[in-house]
């Protein structure tokens, strides 16, 4: 029966990557990444989109919408994710601004999660 790993590998990435981590303590500031398997471009896309959106909110100025429930709900998010402090410095509205690599997120696209599927069923 296939087994899905316990620390996936993303083949986007090589380990001989320096910012490829399997754990915290590999990682230079302490944080690692992540790797999230899909199948749906669109789905993808729309993930960003949101993530994006996520923390433009958050990082929106106090005198607009920052005092709402989304805003308080986007930064409380950050904050206790500790990537608040390191999103001060940064653009986001910047077209260039890669919010995968802020969120330290890899997606690495796989021809079929069937053998993933069936052992999550059991």
């Amino acid at each position: 029966m296939p087994t899905m790993p316990t620390t996936p590998i993303c083949p986007q990435r090589s380990q001989s990557d320096p910012t490829f981590s399997r754990s915290s303590s590999d990682s230079t500031d302490g944080l690692h990444r992540i790797c999230i398997w899909y199948q749906d471009e669109e789905l993808r896309l729309r993930s960003q989109l949101n993530a994006k959106q996520l923390i433009i909110t958050a990082t929106s100025p106090t005198n607009t919408a920052s005092s709402s429930n989304s805003a308080l709900l986007a930064k409380k998010a950050l904050k206790y994710r500790k990537l608040l402090d390191r999103i001060e410095d940064l653009n986001v509205n910047d077209p260039a601004f890669d919010v995968w690599d802020f969120l330290r997120v890899d997606w690495c696209k796989k021809s079929s999660l069937a053998p993933y599927a069936l052992r999550q069923q059991r």
